[in-house]
């Protein structure tokens, strides 16, 4: 959702929306502007690229990203069936720990649990009904600040993917 730049004195990073369009915003900020709950607006103007020479794969070429795009990598990883560490990862219950994770992950042994899945403190919406700008919003189970809700959160292995691209490349469905 975010990358990194050195800055201009080269002695630390800034910090710049990628598939965000801005910085997280805290939702339920504290007298020392921590907070449980983040969220920042998403793009959904930016199109796939596979980087695949096989036809199916590169029918994915050009596809504009989805909202739900954003929750499927969270839903892949957490799910224990998969067997992935950072899902474990973020179900831990260590600083940065999403929400509702842990019970998610235990609940998900035979597969994606709709019904414990709606506990996760990962969501997208749209923040005004037909207006097509969509927010991630998230929770930790601990306050953090506005770098640390970003750090936690950023992770190529957390970008937008559609899931019938999973289910293409042999991913086994974990919604069903």
């Amino acid at each position: 959702y975010f990358t990194t730049f050195m800055n201009a004195e080269k002695n630390g990073y800034d910090w710049v929306p990628e598939l965000a369009n801005t910085k997280p915003q805290a939702v339920n900020p504290d007298e020392n502007n921590m907070a449980t709950t983040w969220e920042f607006p998403i793009k959904t103007d930016v199109k796939y690229s596979t980087n695949s020479e096989i036809a199916s794969r590169a029918a994915f070429n050009g596809r504009t990203v989805e909202a739900e795009d954003y929750i499927t990598p969270f839903k892949l990883l957490l799910t224990k069936k998969n067997d992935y560490a950072r899902g474990a990862e973020m179900a831990s219950t260590d600083t940065g720990a999403i929400v509702g994770a842990s019970t998610y992950y235990e609940a998900s042994a035979d597969g994606f649990n709709a019904e414990a899945w709606e506990s996760v403190g990962v969501k997208v919406y749209e923040k005004e009904e037909g207006s097509g700008q969509y927010w991630f919003k998230y929770s930790f189970t601990e306050p953090t600040t506005q770098f640390y809700s970003m750090y936690y959160i950023t992770s190529n292995l957390y970008q937008p993917i559609p899931q019938d691209f999973l289910d293409l490349v042999g991913i086994e469905n974990y919604l069903g």
